[in-house]
Order: C-alpha cells, then structure tokens, then sequence
C-alpha cells in the first residue's frame, strides 16, 4: 500500500499544477492550504489469459475508484472510477509461449509486472481524471486584448498557453 501510496502522489504531482502531501507524514505544511482531499482505492484487479492468433497473451485491469472531498468539511465532491488495462493493445502484454506453464517462476514474474503496469496506466487515469476536474485558479490583476496578468503561477498551477475563464465582480 505503502508504494502503491506513493506512486499514486507522485502521478498526481508530476501533472505540475498540484502540491499533494502523505496524510501519514504531515509535517509539509501543505495540508494547511490544501483544498481537497483525495482518497484511491483498488476496487479489482483480474488477469485472463487470452488465446491470440495460436499465442497466449495476458490481459490486466486494474479498476481504481476515487472519492475526491472538500479538506474543510469533508463533503464527498466527486467520485469517479478509472480501468487501468495492459496488454489489451498490439504491441504490449505478457506473451506466453505454448511450452511454458503458468506457473513458471520467470512467466510468475512477466505476469507480476503487467499488474504494475495496468496499476500505473490506472494512476497516470486518475491523475489526469484529477487534472480535468480541478484546475487552478487565480487573482486577475489586469486584463486586455492581448492578455492577462494574473496573482498566481506555477506554484499554482499555472502553466504556459492554458485558458483562463476570467470573471468580474461587481457590488451591487
């Protein structure tokens, strides 16, 4: 859990707009300003071992679910599930040739790393799931035809050539 854990943070930091922390280690000082929390679970895992043109090929999902909440109040914001699959496309998978049993300890092995690789195709989907859902927002300081200048920037997420949605506030 605890590599599982891990991989899954540095997914999430490795998009460049997120800080993430370990709830396990929180001496960070991210968790203060953070806004959401994400909790990921494994909710299946399978391999078939499929017969392909007279060879076997493994095919491994891994499903992860999410439940993304407010840090603040707790209340459930999104849940979302992703299929991390491998070996499903030309090119990629376990190929077992016919003479090897599965219990081979070297096939053991091959089939042991499609489940990581099926694991990280589901964390790189959830991160991007993440990505699409939360994008980050800054103050405008001035705008005009040609551009925005805004308080914020890659510590917040911000990156070169995004879009922004700039709204203005009036009182009334």
């Amino acid at each position: 859990p605890d590599k599982v854990r891990d991989r899954f943070i540095n997914k999430i930091v490795s998009t460049g707009r997120f800080r993430a922390y370990d709830a396990r280690n929180s001496q960070s000082g991210v968790e203060d300003q953070t806004s959401i929390y994400v909790h990921g679970r494994i909710l299946s895992r399978h391999q078939d071992i499929l017969d392909r043109l007279g060879v076997r090929k493994a095919v491994t999902v891994v499903t992860l679910g999410l439940q993304i909440k407010d840090s603040r109040d707790g209340k459930l914001l999104k849940t979302a599930t992703v299929n991390g699959i491998y070996g499903d496309g030309a090119g990629e998978g376990e190929l077992i040739p016919r003479d090897k049993k599965l219990t081979d300890p070297v096939v053991q092995a091959n089939l042991r790393n499609s489940y990581l690789k099926a694991l990280d195709w589901a964390l790189e989907l959830a991160a991007a799931e993440i990505e699409r859902t939360y994008r980050p927002m800054g103050i405008v300081l001035a705008s005009g035809k040609e551009g925005v200048t805004l308080y914020g920037g890659r510590a917040h997420g911000i990156q070169p050539k995004d879009r922004f949605v700039v709204f203005r506030s009036q009182p009334i």
